[in-house]
């Protein structure tokens, strides 16, 4: 599970998780809030949920949550694949050209 901030035209930025479940397992959305609602403080709890077939990782194996957080905004812009409960297609992987802030 990672979570990013997700762009909300109302506050501003809002948390959204998006989960990743092992082989054989099962969760529901309400499982899964429930969950957080019981281990994390309020403010920290996600307010959307997506499942993924897996999450975007650097070569170190770090969570590349920039990733998750461009394509949502793609997203809301129209120009990125549909927001789906239980999405199919893997994240786009990341251009390995170097980054412009390290020129």
């Amino acid at each position: 599970m990672a979570g990013a901030l997700h762009p909300d035209q109302r506050k501003g930025e809002t948390i959204k998780s998006f989960v990743v479940l092992r082989p054989g397992a099962t969760a529901t959305e309400q499982d899964i809030l429930e969950h957080c609602q019981r281990q994390l403080a309020a403010y920290k709890v996600p307010r959307r949920i997506e499942f993924v077939p897996e999450l975007p990782k650097s070569s170190m194996m770090k969570i590349l949550r920039r990733d998750l957080r461009e394509r949502e905004i793609a997203r809301m812009k129209g120009t990125g694949p549909p927001s789906t409960e239980s999405s199919t297609s893997p994240p786009t992987a990341r251009s390995s050209a170097p980054s412009s802030r390290f020129r």
